[in-house]
């Protein structure tokens, strides 16, 4: 199940992602409700106690020549996955991925969303990529989200990512899920200095939407089901057409887990 949270400061290179919970501060709702620490809070060798992870990549984009006439993309970048526990100042730990994406503008796009400006896919994504000494290294059963990324994966959650520009939904203020709206996502990013560009949205029937229960939060805005997950946004000024240039992608909502049902291959 997915809680309800803005991340509106994205995981950059040189630092962490802030999130804002029901009380504007903690990554996992009320941080009045924190745990007691027990008798070995000084023994460095437990295991964290890993709740929730959340999902942040940085972009760069260069226009590619092709003989049609729908602009496109062709990007590289990194996609971070961050894992907390119960201390909202800083994930507990993280894992970096190098990945090359595409993105393809007015371009035919499911007839059922006509606000799409068009649909990025992640076609590839390599080794892990940081090593510094927040990086992630056993994680617990049911705790490691790497099989959203891999190339021989068993879902397609982030193989056809549909955009919906910022422009076209945030007058009307579309609701997002649960008290969230767009119009809300866009002055949290402006009030950072940053600018939303697109709304990204996922299959319903992945495992996203299914399986981790982001269908049961999120509100679809079309009869094509997709439900919006992440944003994508850049520094306030830049205006760089088409995802070319720096733009940073981040969750909306953040994912529990440490349960039992993620797929066999992720463990």
């Amino acid at each position: 199940m997915y809680r309800a949270i803005l991340c509106f400061l994205a995981f950059l290179v040189l630092g962490a992602a802030g999130c804002v919970g029901d009380d504007g501060l903690s990554p996992f709702g009320d941080d009045d409700d924190a745990l007691a620490p027990d008798d070995d809070d000084d023994d460095a060798t437990e295991v964290p106690d890993i709740e929730a992870a959340s999902f942040a990549a940085t972009l760069v984009g260069e226009a590619v020549a092709s003989p049609g006439s729908n602009p496109e993309t062709a990007i590289e970048g990194r996609f971070h996955i961050l894992y907390w526990d119960d201390d909202d100042s800083a994930p507990t730990c993280r894992f970096d991925y190098e990945i090359e994406a595409r993105a393809l503008f007015e371009t035919t796009l499911d007839a059922h969303c006509r606000a799409c400006a068009g649909e990025l896919a992640i076609e590839a994504s390599g080794p892990r990529g940081f090593d510094g000494p927040d990086a992630c290294e056993d994680l617990p059963g049911g705790v490691d989200l790497e099989f959203l990324l891999a190339a021989d994966g068993n879902t397609e959650d982030l193989r056809s990512l549909l955009l919906v520009a910022a422009s076209a939904v945030v007058h009307d203020d579309h609701e997002l899920g649960r008290g969230l709206t767009t119009a809300g996502v866009a002055e949290s990013y402006a009030s950072a200095g940053f600018e939303v560009e697109y709304f990204v949205m996922v299959r319903a029937d992945g495992w996203l939407g299914t399986e981790a229960g982001l269908g049961t939060i999120a509100r679809s805005w079309s009869d094509s089901g997709h439900l919006p997950m992440f944003v994508i946004y850049r520094d306030r000024g830049e205006d760089e057409p088409s995802l070319r240039g720096t733009s940073y992608l981040a969750g909306l909502w953040t994912l529990a887990v440490g349960g039992p049902d993620l797929p066999a291959d992720s463990r």
